[in-house]
């Protein structure tokens, strides 16, 4: 008895980019080390940094996801929805509004506030699935993974010339799904995700 093999060529990950799909990044990728300080001045331009501010005050270990999300995907990656804005950006003024929307319901434990920031921080997992990042190296090109570690850590230790953003057409579901899990636990702690699975 013979087997056949047949070998399927996957098209997903590391397909070189449609140029037509390029977004640019909303901030200049020089400015990738500012991420906190470009977030709370984005804050501030909504009117919601003090209570940026306060959260993290009271909770730093909600200031600590945030700083972890800013190394992973970098001020720099575009929101899939509104591109002229960072993803970081957006997700953070929807984390504050479900936290004070909390407290305006009277639920000010620890458990409903980190589980409302980080359940709206953890939405830059459709962004991420949405949009990819490559490193360009002359004509050499490569895509970024979550598994690649810190974007910009990795874009330096390759010494890229630049990092691009594509827009993907149709994430698919599950890649979004999974791709929020992995930044939860990546960003997070066991517990404060724990929190997220019971209330959210």
């Amino acid at each position: 008895m013979s087997e056949k093999v047949t070998f399927i060529r996957l098209l997903s990950d590391r397909d070189p980019p449609d140029e037509a799909g390029e977004i640019a990044s909303p901030i200049d990728t020089g400015m990738v080390t500012e991420g906190v300080a470009i977030l709370t001045a984005a804050m501030r331009e909504r009117g919601l940094e003090d209570d940026l501010l306060s959260i993290w005050a009271a909770h730093p270990n909600l200031q600590d996801a945030t700083g972890k999300l800013l190394n992973k995907i970098s001020i720099a990656w575009p929101s899939r929805h509104s591109p002229s804005e960072p993803a970081v950006v957006v997700v953070t003024e929807r984390a504050v509004h479900a936290v004070k929307l909390c407290i305006t319901n009277g639920e000010r434990s620890r458990a409903h506030v980190v589980s409302a920031y980080l359940t709206c921080l953890a939405t830059v997992a459709e962004d991420v699935a949405s949009v990819r990042a490559w490193g360009y190296l002359g004509k050499s090109q490569e895509r970024w993974t979550l598994d690649d570690g810190d974007l910009w850590e990795w874009a330096a230790g390759r010494r890229f010339n630049g990092i691009r953003f594509f827009a993907v057409a149709d994430p698919n579901p599950n890649d979004v799904a999974g791709t929020r899990m992995k930044l939860l636990c990546a960003i997070a702690t066991t517990r404060d995700v724990g929190l997220v699975g019971r209330y959210h």
